[in-house]
């Protein structure tokens, strides 16, 4: 299994996309051949057992989609002595997430959760892959300020770009071939290359590989911002920044 988000070189919007690509691979190392399935679950994308998810499937010959529609709020959580330090204050969500597969699937249920199956038959030493995207999209953040009760909307870039979860599927099923070749060349070009700058340059400048780390984020009007936290302390940016160098923008 590889699993990856497009990401291209010195192309921010191919590589600000809310999407996760995962790669199966089977291979069945038998002398028989073997029918099976492989599976892909969406669970509720709310912590609340309560929630109640509005949900639809669609199947075509080149993309099956299973996508969730709902309001959820993350609490929050603290780290250290007395609530100090490391702190992600409670965010508000409301918007969609979709479970993707390239190809055409089936519906699957396990109880209350929905998934997508493929169907597949492997003869004795065929391998054959299998590519599932997970997508989301939250168009406006509602952040609950660290020491009041105020929430501080904050809107992502990409609901000027995508409708929802689905529009964000399809963009990268259409667009897969080359997403994905252009993200799999990267890693020639580590921060551990020639080609681009040392450890010593990428420690000097930290905010590179926190812009195509998990932690960013890109905000209304396409502006980046690395957040190690939702409001973590300044002094920890930098550091943070520094261990987490897997994608740092070649200059």
């Amino acid at each position: 299994m590889k699993g990856y988000s497009p990401f291209v070189p010195l192309n921010l919007e191919d590589s600000a996309i809310p999407i996760t690509v995962m790669n199966y691979t089977l291979t069945n190392v038998s002398a028989e051949p073997v029918t099976a399935e492989l599976v892909g679950w969406l669970e509720k994308m709310s912590h609340s057992p309560r929630k109640v998810l509005a949900g639809e499937f669609a199947s075509q010959p080149e993309l099956t989609t299973l996508s969730h529609r709902c309001a959820m709020r993350v609490p929050t959580q603290t780290r250290g002595r007395k609530k100090k330090g490391h702190v992600r204050p409670s965010v508000f969500h409301n918007g969609t997430m979709t479970l993707s597969y390239l190809g055409s699937g089936a519906q699957a249920t396990d109880g209350e959760i929905p998934g997508i199956a493929a169907d597949l038959i492997l003869e004795p030493g065929e391998s054959r892959s299998f590519t599932f995207l997970i997508s989301w999209h939250f168009p406006v953040v509602r952040i609950k300020g660290q020491y009041g009760t105020k929430t501080i909307p904050f809107k992502n870039e990409y609901m000027y770009r995508f409708e929802d979860a689905n529009a964000v599927a399809k963009h990268v099923a259409e667009n897969y071939e080359t997403l994905s070749a252009q993200t799999r060349r990267w890693p020639a070009y580590s921060p551990h290359s020639s080609k681009i700058c040392g450890p010593k340059q990428t420690l000097a400048l930290p905010i590179f590989p926190m812009v195509s780390s998990p932690a960013a984020r890109r905000w209304k009007a396409a502006k980046a911002a690395g957040l190690p936290s939702m409001a973590s302390a300044a002094r920890c940016c930098a550091p943070i920044a520094s261990i987490s160098p897997a994608r740092t923008m070649p200059i």
